[in-house]
């Protein structure tokens, strides 16, 4: 006879006791992990049967069930089989993300009677026909281990390898949305359909069959990084020539996503190709060196963690390891993880490592013959086709915007309407590195036109220019563009200057990390810490980009002798907010300018004379410090406060604090 899988953590074990003997007085057969699965068995394959045997699951939804990762990966294969999924709790307080659309039943003490009899009755309108159809869980049979073949997977191991990717798929996939669906509170979201996304979240896309294409992709020859690479038109075609890759992109060029669509394809290739190798993907930001390296890469084989050593050994592994910037340097006993990892990788022959370019050149570079990927920026039309789709696809179907919000916010951040034509026009001239320049070159425009400004789109180029905020440049990372979209969805506007604009996105992301750390049990400091810090390093900078790291840390203990500057600049570098190896940077010019304002007001604050910054002998001179004042007036919402103390000074840059903050002024009667 069928059965109802119950998906559980052991240490609801009493409740799910309870509740299994009144299930079995009412005639309903389960499955359940501690007496369903017999002693020696396989446990990894033994769920998977039960799964597939069970014409539904209860899942038991409790803080502990929710951390479980056996229970996510019950959950997530159920998702996977459409299996019908009947959620209880015990707790009428707690709510999981991952149920709150399914309706579950309270089973609390008060409710129990009335919780169960609403259980049976799902259950007794559900077909008692397992989800698969013939599927039944046979006893294990008794089996002995034999070595792995050197090019291909015996027949025994071939059944344990698929096993293994259908559930490396379900849990790739599952990790993949949360990459594309970070939650401004922190708060782990499973949108398991994109009806579920919340305006809240950031996301790219939720179509996972796009392939890689969503992505631009460079190949870099030698170590020359400011040069433009070789277009690749797909990730797996360097995996083809070359067997040790390194993806390298900026924070929030999409580094995680792309690997982890990577892991995806792979997989879907190995499940049809028994001579395909299987994909171990591995994230680093979650190893903190409590055991060795290959131990730690070992677990991410579920099923198959037992031949671990003759599947390496045989090279039927492909190795993907995710966010080298982001794990921690050291372990609690003082080892270098990093050098670790790179112990590791030496003498792999197939591995892709994502990570930024500093990362690669400090600490990879020694590792021998590299193949090396990057990841570009957005050009115009992917901007566009990211807004349209998102709105589309996604805000609109939730009912959170409409189609032409997306229109809307296309021309909010100066798309306008013919500046893809313009776009055209650079690509065809072959002049695209110079489109985000500060002039039109004379040689961009038609064969057929005599001056440039003919050229269809050139005064949309030119509003583009002329927006203050240069809204359209910041999109070009993919995770600025994923959250000027989130806040249009939410508030049908963007902030009118950019101060404002940065100051909302640097909330939320300190926010979301703070209460991921709290989380994790992870160390951190108060905001304004992180606040004050980041402005003493930007304000230190003036004119240039980036300072070294001694100078940064040397920076902190001068004015927070109490704080420790390393940790600052490294929860800065989680949050996106800096770039940091030997040099340290912002991730991007206008946040180095709006921390950099915090310091300019507090001098204005003061009341220091700005004669000292703009010297009365050449006043008229740029020193740097020109757009942050600009980004103050935003911040503050005061023009007019910020121009009056600029002006004895500087009276043209007054005037452009007036006009260019994005802060409305009534300039007749000022």
């Amino acid at each position: 006879m069928t059965h109802v899988f119950i998906s559980y953590s052991r240490k609801d074990s009493d409740f799910v006791n309870r509740l299994e003997i009144d299930l079995h007085q009412r005639g309903i057969i389960t499955w359940r992990d501690v007496h369903s699965i017999p002693g020696g068995a396989k446990w990894f394959r033994r769920i998977k049967q039960g799964l597939e045997s069970s014409y539904a699951m209860i899942y038991v939804d409790t803080p502990d069930a929710e951390t479980s990762d056996w229970v996510e990966k019950e959950f997530l294969f159920s998702v996977a089989l459409n299996l019908p999924i009947i959620p209880i709790k015990y707790d009428a307080c707690f709510i999981s993300l991952a149920t709150i659309n399914l309706n579950p039943i309270l089973c609390d003490t008060v409710n129990y009677s009335v919780g169960i009899n609403k259980i049976i009755a799902e259950l007794k309108s559900l077909p008692q026909t397992p989800i698969v159809a013939g599927a039944i869980a046979p006893p294990e049979p008794p089996r002995t281990a034999e070595p792995v073949e050197e090019n291909a997977l015996t027949l025994d191991y071939r059944q344990e390898a698929l096993d293994y990717l259908q559930w490396l798929l379900v849990k790739t996939q599952a990790d993949l949305r949360d990459a594309l669906y970070v939650n401004l509170q922190a708060v782990p979201e499973r949108a398991l359909t994109p009806t579920r996304v919340s305006p809240l979240n950031f996301g790219l896309d939720v179509d996972f069959d796009m392939g890689f294409k969503r992505l631009d992709l460079e190949r870099i020859r030698g170590e020359d990084f400011d040069k433009n690479g070789d277009d690749v038109p797909d990730a797996r075609v360097p995996l083809g020539e070359m067997s040790r890759v390194i993806l390298l992109g900026e924070p929030g060029a999409g580094k995680t996503t792309t690997l982890l669509q990577l892991a995806v394809d792979t997989a879907r290739i190995a499940e049809t190709n028994p001579d395909a190798k299987l994909p171990v993907f591995v994230p680093l930001r979650e190893y903190d060196g409590s055991e060795p390296f290959p131990e730690f890469v070992q677990k991410h084989l579920y099923n198959l963690q037992d031949v671990y050593a003759d599947l390496t050994h045989a090279g039927r592994l492909l190795f993907l390891l995710d966010a080298l910037n982001e794990m921690p340097r050291q372990a609690a006993d003082g080892r270098d993880l990093v050098a670790e990892v790179r112990d590791f990788l030496r003498d792999k022959q197939d591995w892709v490592v994502s990570c930024r370019v500093r990362d690669y050149q400090e600490e990879l570079q020694t590792l021998g013959k590299i193949g090396k990927i990057r990841l570009k920026p957005l050009d115009p039309p992917r901007i566009y086709e990211v807004i349209q789709r998102r709105f589309r696809e996604q805000f609109a179907p939730a009912g959170y915007a409409t189609v032409e919000d997306g229109e809307q916010l296309w021309r909010a951040i100066a798309g306008g309407e013919n500046l893809l034509k313009a776009w055209e026009t650079f690509v065809a001239c072959g002049r695209t590195d110079a489109f985000w320049g500060k002039n039109w070159p004379h040689d961009v425009k038609p064969a057929d036109a005599e001056y440039v400004w003919d050229t269809l789109g050139y005064r949309d180029w030119g509003r583009m220019q002329r927006d203050k905020r240069r809204m359209l440049p910041l999109c070009r990372n993919p995770y600025m563009v994923k959250m000027v979209t989130d806040l249009y969805a939410i508030d049908k506007s963007l902030p009118n200057n950019r101060g404002a604009l940065f100051k909302k996105f640097v909330d939320k992301l300190l926010e979301r990390d703070r209460q991921l750390a709290e989380r994790v049990g992870a160390a951190w400091l108060d905001e304004a810490l992180i606040r004050a810090g980041l402005a003493q390093i930007a304000y230190a900078m003036g004119r240039e980009t980036e300072i070294g790291r001694d100078k940064a840390e040397a920076l902190l203990q001068e004015h927070f002798p109490d704080v420790d500057g390393a940790l600052l600049l490294r929860l800065a570098q989680g949050a996106s907010l800096l770039d940091v190896g030997e040099h340290v940077r912002f991730t991007h010019q206008l946040l180095q300018e709006y921390f950099a304002s915090e310091v300019l007001g507090a001098l204005v604050d003061a009341g220091t004379d700005p004669h000292t910054l703009w010297k009365p002998e050449n006043w008229w001179e740029p020193n740097g410090r020109e757009e942050t004042l600009i980004i103050l007036a935003g911040v503050r919402g005061d023009p007019e406060g910020v121009a009056r103390w600029i002006a004895p000074a500087h009276p043209e840059l007054g005037v452009q604090v007036l006009t260019d903050s994005g802060v409305a002024v009534d300039l007749a009667n000022l």
